[in-house]
């Protein structure tokens, strides 16, 4: 865990609902503290609004838009389509990879899940990886409870 991040994004997730351990151990499975890691993932279909409606921001190509939106960006590997659909409209790798901005779109998303599905605990960790809750990712949620389960959320040591 990076103590300096951790300080830095704490403050945003105490604005939630979350449990700050939960997030800590999302972001420590999902990026290992890269605040510049990304992942383009080629086989993402879920664009926001939909491919034929994807809007890109003004000196953004469309296809680059589509490319950007089947990326995941940053501390929690927010995808760009979730990041659409939970109402960020920047440029993405300018500020999805800035720890706070990231972190903030991570949490909308897994209280949107929450709060909408009605997902708690492993199936939430599951539908944060996949979308929905599935067996299929038992290995990601069993790493994301051992770095939550180990996390002293209140320090930053």
């Amino acid at each position: 865990m990076n103590s300096y991040l951790w300080s830095t994004v704490l403050p945003e997730v105490l604005k939630t609902s979350l449990d700050p351990g939960l997030v800590r151990g999302v972001i420590s499975v999902e990026s290992g503290w890269d605040t510049w890691a990304t992942r383009y993932e080629k086989k993402y279909r879920w664009l926001w609004p939909g491919y034929n409606q994807v809007v890109a921001p003004a000196g953004v190509s469309h296809d680059t838009e589509v490319m950007q939106q089947m990326t995941s960006w940053g501390l929690m590997q927010v995808m760009g389509a979730v990041a659409r659909e939970m109402g960020f409209r920047e440029r993405f790798i300018s500020r999805l990879c800035n720890p706070i901005v990231g972190v903030r779109y991570g949490c909308k998303y897994l209280e949107h899940m929450k709060e909408k599905r009605g997902w708690d605990g492993e199936d939430l960790i599951s539908a944060y990886n996949a979308g929905r809750p599935t067996k299929d990712n038992a290995d990601y949620v069993r790493k994301v409870m051992k770095n939550y389960e180990g996390s002293n959320w209140e320090t930053t040591a």
